[in-house]
């Protein structure tokens, strides 16, 4: 499966490609330089212009492999209109290569409306399924949607099938939900109400923590939070202000934190000093949370 690229998962990989990691303090971190792993991806043209399925593709051979089709969903997600659309995104494969996360978006407008991100009736359904494409299973019920999602480290079995999603629990607030696979019914909100915000979340390598930031607030900062998940406490890492040039949509510079490997250090993207960069952070900051037992 390390051979496996997910179609859908691609959208960043380019521009990853062509930055330098920098320190906090400006300088260019040339020691980890462009991304080595990070491979080119190859594009699927689209079925239809109105639903969009999830491909597998070998990159050593370049075949590639329908995972799930639109009509394997049907039942399972909001009727599309004949103006509308539907389609499958954000695919992710769980760190032990057995699984994989999507999410299913239908909207009622045509793909022009989708970008303007006005007036559309967009419904979001979250899955997951098999390495192969089977067992297709949906993740919450009616209305709690999805957003932002990470697999937990495969340090057990157990661990290899739960994932840490953004949703709107129980219908009444969007927060940091974990769940497990085959134990959907057991999904639990970490932290309380300090947590409850849509972001980018993701667990550190060893599985004790989850941090992740959210949209700017009323002041024009974004929020970046850091949770234990033995006892859900929950501490404060960093507030970034988002200048005015980058508060467009199609603009605009979310932190996306991403963990080293080997938890010493944790990259994020941020435009508090004026232009879009890629920072890195040596983990003793976290200190007076991460060294806690």
């Amino acid at each position: 499966m390390s051979d496996f690229f997910l179609k859908e998962d691609n959208a960043n990989h380019e521009r990853f490609q062509e930055q330098h990691l920098r320190h906090r303090d400006g300088r260019r971190c040339r020691e980890w330089g462009p991304l080595p792993h990070i491979r080119q991806p190859a594009f699927d043209t689209v079925d239809t212009a109105r639903f969009r399925p999830c491909r597998l593709r070998l990159l050593r051979t370049g075949e590639a492999k329908l995972l799930v089709s639109c009509a394997a969903l049907k039942e399972m997600v909001p009727d599309v209109p004949p103006s509308g659309m539907s389609y499958i995104c954000h695919t992710v494969i769980s760190k032990d290569m057995k699984r994989v996360f999507f999410l299913s978006r239908s909207v009622s407008e045509s793909m022009e409306g989708v970008k303007k991100f006005g007036g559309v009736n967009w419904q979001t359904t979250a899955f997951t399924c098999n390495a192969d494409g089977t067992g297709i299973r949906r993740c919450f019920p009616n209305g709690w949607g999805a957003s932002h999602f990470n697999w937990k480290t495969a340090l057990s079995e157990l661990d290899a099938r739960t994932m840490v999603v953004t949703c709107n629990w129980q219908n009444e607030v969007y927060t940091h939900v974990e769940f497990t696979v085959g134990e959907e019914e057991k999904a639990h909100r970490i932290a309380g109400p300090e947590m409850d915000f849509d972001g980018h979340c993701i667990y550190s390598p060893d599985g004790r923590f989850v941090c992740g930031d959210g949209y700017w607030d009323d002041r024009f900062f974004r929020h970046w939070k850091m949770v234990r998940l033995a006892d859900g406490a929950v501490s404060d890492i960093g507030d970034f202000y988002v200048p005015g040039i980058y508060r467009e949509t199609y603009s605009r510079c979310d932190l996306h934190p991403r963990w080293r490997p080997d938890g010493g250090a944790i990259a994020f993207n941020s435009v508090h000093e004026g232009s879009r960069q890629i920072y890195v952070a040596n983990c003793e900051i976290f200190d007076k949370i991460t060294s806690v037992p």
